[in-house]
């Protein structure tokens, strides 16, 4: 097992990175398909973790919006302005802001339920051999053929 497959989480930037390396593509390709994944298929970008977010908490220093793309998940917690910018970025082919992205995260379960809703491969700088060779069941018990 690597070290990168450890981590609950990843940063967009982590990801873009990482997935560019293994993938041998440009990072601003890589970024532009995570950013359709979350405004069209469903990746939950997330600037704060629900989990971790209790009801009397305050959300601070900028606006806060839930956001979900498919109608069966639970909304995520996202910054107003980067939803805006990943929506501005799907529709006028914009330029990805590593600056404004760099905080939000994915954790490792919705990325991969996002991989298998979209019929891609696990990459291995993120999934183990084993979770690779493992059947095509997403994690959250939906079946891709």
């Amino acid at each position: 097992m690597q070290p990168t497959q450890l981590f609950e989480s990843y940063k967009f930037g982590d990801i873009v990175t990482l997935w560019g390396k293994e993938l041998l593509q440009h990072d601003f390709l890589i970024a532009k398909a995570l950013a359709a994944g979350v405004v069209r298929d469903g990746l939950r970008l997330q600037s704060r973790d629900a989990k971790w977010v209790k009801a009397g908490d305050e959300l601070r220093g900028e606006p806060y919006v839930g956001f979900s793309a498919d109608s069966y998940q639970r909304p995520v917690i996202i910054k107003a302005r980067v939803l805006e910018h990943l929506q501005n970025i799907v529709r006028t082919s914009a330029d990805v802001s590593r600056d404004l992205l760099w905080q939000e995260f994915v954790t490792k379960t919705d990325f991969k339920d996002w991989l298998f809703s979209t019929h891609q491969p696990l990459p291995s700088f993120r999934f183990s051999e084993h979770d690779r060779d493992a059947s095509f069941t997403t994690t959250s018990g939906r079946r891709v053929p």
